[in-house]
């Protein structure tokens, strides 16, 4: 989140409308959320208490929360935070069909955090350089976890390049040969996005998919270097990244080894 808002993790719950099967069924809620507690209707009632409680389960309601509120609670800060300088992460957890996919890509009618992330960003970057000195570049990166293997999503062919997490002695995780595909726009992005979605193995059904964006900041004067862990230049580089991942320990684990690797800066703060 923001630099502004007290904490570095925050945690949000949202609550998803019953699916087609489940609404025939004619089944009652199970929760119920107030402001930042989710109440879980069992005897006795369990009470838990987050940053925020997103109630989305009945559109009539007042306190339905939207894509674009949602957007507005925690996206909003990830780009704040990646034009700082900060690294970012935006991490979609939950079993299959909770609505992990949904929130974070959305669809074309009603687009998800990444989405109105990357439009947001895009826009920054034309106000932060209308300072003719200053530039910001950007790269993305998408890959999936598919039966416990890494592959990169951006890669040419037909077939997805398997990846290998390594540890470097200096670096730390790395992946070396992990597409980065330079935007100018967030058409491009936007495009990438799109191609690397056609690759994936199961339409929506991937154990963990991480999409990573690194930002580099730079002013006039300043070489910008590319090298196979990040960027490096007079400025200074940061990492955001998107997850979304099942309930499997292995693949929450394989997650932050590649956050490790994708937006992980000496010295960097990390909001997410």
């Amino acid at each position: 989140m923001s630099a502004a808002m007290n904490g570095a993790i925050k945690v949000a719950v949202r609550v998803r409308p019953y699916l087609g099967q489940e609404e025939e069924e004619g089944l009652s809620p199970t929760v119920v959320v107030d402001g930042s507690h989710v109440t879980v209707l069992t005897r006795p009632p369990q009470i838990y208490a987050f940053d925020y409680g997103f109630w989305s389960f009945d559109e009539a309601s007042p306190q339905y929360v939207s894509q674009e509120d949602v957007f507005q609670y925690l996206g909003k800060g990830l780009v704040d935070g990646a034009v700082s300088g900060h690294n970012v992460s935006c991490f979609a957890y939950g079993q299959t069909c909770s609505g992990k996919s949904y929130s974070i890509m959305g669809t074309k009618k009603s687009p998800g955090i990444l989405h109105r992330f990357i439009v947001d960003l895009f826009e920054k970057k034309l106000e932060y350089e209308q300072d003719s000195s200053k530039e910001i570049r950007v790269w993305l990166s998408f890959m999936e976890i598919f039966n416990d293997c890494p592959h990169d999503l951006l890669s040419n062919g037909n077939n997805p390049k398997e990846l290998v997490i390594a540890s470097h002695p200096k670096v730390g995780t790395n992946i070396a040969a992990l597409t980065e595909a330079a935007c100018a726009t967030s058409l491009d992005a936007q495009r990438l996005l799109d191609y690397g979605l056609k690759q994936r193995a199961v339409a929506n059904a991937c154990e963990c998919y991480i999409i990573a964006i690194t930002c580099h900041l730079q002013h006039q004067g300043s070489l910008l270097g590319r090298t196979k862990t990040g960027c490096r230049a007079a400025g200074y580089s940061n990492g955001v990244q998107f997850t979304g991942a099942s309930h499997r320990p292995c693949w929450k684990r394989a997650a932050h080894e590649i956050w490790c690797k994708v937006c992980h800066r000496p010295g960097g703060q990390c909001y997410q």
